[in-house]
């Protein structure tokens, strides 16, 4: 889908978190939920010269593979994903990017909206997953992960999927705390070991974690795990629109 420029605000407000704390099962306490959206501040405005593109959907086993079904591909490295994105003339996004894909000028605090109503809109921790933190009585149909696009009403403003639940998503920068800059080392590709910062939340976590600013370092010497995936993301270039239409 194409993102196309613009501006938006990077980051929690402190009104967007305090209003999303309710989301924190309740045997989590509140030191606990307070550490999971810690890291979403300080805001910044951050602002797109140029359109571009990213992945309608979290890429598939088919997708990777060549062949299988459309389940998010897991247990690849972050050095794996960007290696496919690469070979596809694309890259893992931003984390700017990310954010501002799943929430737009708007500042969304989920892709579909801004609260959080127990409709079916992402695959979560949910009445079906085994950890004892569930969110409960949310029932989106899974107990792991879901095929990519069965939660439509879940669609960010351009028409992306599942970004919020289903895996974790990789992006190409490195974890850091705010406010984001993109020039001060964060977006150095050359560095394979450091933690890459992860968007969007998992089948295993909680509703807290799906807002459009939840961020967490990925695991540092590039493990991989049932619980990441990716989508990927290019420039634009003049005359795409020509060429897809």
């Amino acid at each position: 889908v194409l993102v196309p420029a613009g501006s938006y605000t990077m980051g929690a407000s402190v009104a967007q978190q305090d209003a999303v704390r309710s989301l924190c099962p309740t045997n989590f306490g509140l030191n606990t939920c307070n550490n999971l959206i810690a890291d979403e501040q300080q805001s910044v405005v951050i602002t797109f010269n140029e359109p571009f593109w990213i992945d309608k959907t979290e890429v598939t086993n088919a997708m990777y593979f060549g062949t299988g079904d459309n389940l998010p591909v897991v247990n690849v490295t972050w050095s794996l994903g960007q290696q496919h994105c690469v070979a596809r003339g694309a890259r893992l996004p931003a984390e700017a990017e990310w954010e501002y894909a799943a929430r737009g000028p708007d500042g969304l605090y989920f892709p579909w909206g801004n609260t959080w109503d127990d409709q079916p809109r992402a695959n979560i921790c949910d009445v079906n997953c085994p950890s004892n933190y569930h969110n409960t009585p949310y029932d989106d149909g899974y107990a792991q992960t879901a095929p990519v696009g069965s939660f439509p009403d879940g669609a960010s403003w351009v028409g992306a999927l599942d970004m919020a639940g289903n895996v974790w998503e990789y992006t190409k920068t490195v974890y850091r705390n705010y406010p984001y800059s993109a020039t001060d080392g964060r977006e150095d590709l050359s560095n394979s070991t450091t933690a890459r910062t992860l968007r969007g939340s998992s089948w295993n976590w909680i509703a807290l974690e799906t807002t459009t600013t939840s961020r967490a370092p990925h695991i540092s010497g590039d493990p991989d795990t049932p619980y990441y995936g990716f989508r990927c993301a290019r420039d634009y270039v003049d005359g795409d629109l020509d060429r897809f239409n």
